[in-house]
């Protein structure tokens, strides 16, 4: 649950906090989270990056 809720508020509407996925992103790897886990934080990350606006092509691929 800390590792979503860290992600999900790097999601803003001027992408100003998405560098921050680089701290994040090595604790979603199968030894620490479920790949289907994984995706469903992967979904919500995308869900909330459409609320805010955020360019899709500015996304950083995690």
């Amino acid at each position: 649950v800390v590792v979503r809720e860290a992600i999900l508020t790097c999601v803003t509407p001027d992408n100003s906090r998405l560098p921050l996925l680089d701290a994040f992103s090595p604790w979603l790897k199968r030894e620490f989270v479920r790949e289907s886990r994984c995706k469903e934080i992967e979904d919500e990350f995308r869900k909330q990056c459409a609320t805010a606006g955020c360019d899709e092509n500015a996304l950083p691929v995690v």
